[in-house]
């Protein structure tokens, strides 16, 4: 893994880490309008066995542990953007949006619907996610796209 990461790949780290950081930023900002204003309800929506209700009202160590998570997804994301970039079709945003679309598609619409069936919780909960997921990684994604200019 070292000598492709050193080789073929041909990466430059400080790219990757602050393409990742400001996809990060990004990313945290939309989950905060989202999340924690627009669509905070969603929330609690019955049944509500699932969602830890007090963890979302103790705001602090939950909004700082999911903001760093978020720049940890980031950062792994931009490095599979990274290691994917040229055998994505199109160029810039376009491109971007192709990879966030696809991580949506290969990576958390299998994990929400796997939730949905296997948990009791609100179906207008998942149905959020799902649509909040794709909506975030395609935004994600033009970030990339963006930002990284291959």
């Amino acid at each position: 893994m070292i000598l492709l990461l050193k080789g073929d790949a041909k990466m430059k780290w400080k790219k990757i880490v602050v393409v990742g950081l400001v996809t990060g930023m990004v990313s945290n900002l939309w989950g905060m309008l989202t999340c924690q204003w627009l669509f905070k309800w969603v929330y609690f929506l019955e049944p509500v066995a699932i969602c830890n209700t007090a963890m979302l009202k103790a705001r602090t160590p939950w909004l700082l542990a999911m903001g760093i998570l978020k720049i940890f997804i980031a950062l792994l994301t931009t490095l599979g953007y990274g290691f994917l970039s040229k055998a994505l079709p199109g160029k810039g945003m376009a491109k971007g949006l192709t990879y966030g679309f696809f991580i949506w598609l290969l990576g958390f619409l299998p994990s929400r619907l796997l939730l949905a069936m296997s948990t009791t919780m609100a179906s207008g909960l998942i149905f959020y996610w799902i649509i909040n997921d794709l909506v975030s990684y395609i935004l994600l994604g033009a970030c990339l796209g963006i930002l990284y200019k291959e």
